[in-house]
């Protein structure tokens, strides 16, 4: 494998955690959590969204750890959200639908907005990850007790009480995953050798353990009292469960042998775009409810075989849109007098800042 081909154990694992995001954002947003009778399914897949999410800033983090500012990098990222954001609203309004004023602003300005907030708060961090990395060149050891201050008092104190889940909590925590992740590649990874499979299996447990409280709650009406908790701890980013259960499957993937194909490195090419384009604000209640029709079969016994068949066609309809995004508008923006301007400001200000 070359330097330039890309990991597909890392592709593979992109693929499965947005496989998961859409299924999670499905049940939850189509009202099949409400009306569908398989609480099994239910419950195991319409919690695993912050999983996944916790893992793809994994990956992220991972690649981002000593990677020299790119101003290009970020600005195709935020054309990307944008094109996709700002197109589907006008697509929609066109259609005589309305998303509302709030949405419309929010897709149109989807930085500042927060129309995709994950998409947002990781081109945040990558505006800071440079300063992020100059950190590493502290003590190891004062690095390795200022992360244990920093788990101890937002993923241990989140348990207990929820986080403030806004603009300033998700930069801080992304913060905090990047520099956690960037300790463990430079003085762990590499240098101490781990049971991956061991972690694999203690992450996929745990997760099993807390969806099977929920599902007994609903069920059986036991363990109600720790049932919310359980479910908190599945679906907010910032607990301890959470990362360490993402942070586990990382593992794993991370430090499986290399292998390339071609066909899983271009699915998972289209991972961010399909978060980007199921989660637009003002879209996505018309995507379940108008393209899928999901009303009409949620509450039927093909339910979870259909639910399969719209993660797939999600994936199939990005597909056709990336390849009209990078063939006709991102060659606009990157022409574009304003994103050459952008680029060289951005890196001049970074170099300046080395």
């Amino acid at each position: 494998m070359t330097h330039t081909e890309r990991n597909s154990n890392i592709e593979l694992l992109r693929i499965l955690c947005m496989s998961l995001i859409v299924l999670s954002h499905f049940i939850n947003q189509s009202g099949a959590n409400d009306i569908s009778g398989n609480i099994i399914f239910i419950t195991l897949f319409g919690n695993s969204s912050k999983i996944a999410v916790n893992i793809f800033l994994l990956i992220g983090s991972w690649f981002m750890i000593d990677r020299p500012f790119s101003a290009e990098r970020i600005l195709k990222l935020y054309g990307n959200v944008w094109i996709y954001t700002a197109g589907i609203s006008i697509i929609m309004i066109a259609l005589g639908n309305q998303i509302g004023v709030v949405n419309i602003c929010r897709n149109f300005f989807p930085f500042v907005g927060g129309g995709v907030w994950y998409a947002s708060a990781y081109i945040a961090l990558m505006l800071i990850a440079p300063f992020l990395n100059k950190i590493f060149q502290w003590n190891r050891i004062f690095l390795r007790n200022f992360l244990i201050v920093m788990f101890v008092l937002i993923c241990l104190e989140t348990m207990i009480r929820p986080p403030i889940d806004d603009w300033t909590g998700w930069i801080l925590w992304f913060g905090l995953v990047f520099l956690g992740t960037g300790y463990y590649k430079k003085y762990i990874h590499g240098n101490i050798k781990l049971d991956t499979k061991f972690f694999l299996l203690a992450g996929i447990l745990f997760y099993l353990f807390l969806s099977a409280i929920i599902i007994c709650a609903y069920q059986f009406s036991v363990f109600d009292l720790f049932a919310g908790l359980a479910k908190r701890y599945l679906m907010e980013i910032h607990t301890a469960p959470n990362i360490i259960i993402s942070f586990f499957i990382f593992l794993y993937f991370i430090n499986r042998k290399p292998f390339y194909n071609l066909i899983i490195n271009k699915i998972g090419g289209l991972t961010f775009s399909v978060y980007v384009i199921h989660q637009t604000k003002g879209f996505y209640p018309f995507l379940w409810h108008n393209i899928f029709m999901c009303d009409k079969w949620i509450g039927g016994s093909y339910f979870e075989i259909l639910t399969l068949v719209v993660i797939l066609s999600v994936f199939v309809l990005t597909f056709i849109a990336e390849i009209i995004r990078k063939g006709l508008f991102e060659p606009i923006w990157t022409k574009s007098k304003i994103f050459k301007s952008l680029t060289k400001k951005l890196n001049y200000f970074y170099n300046f800042s080395e």
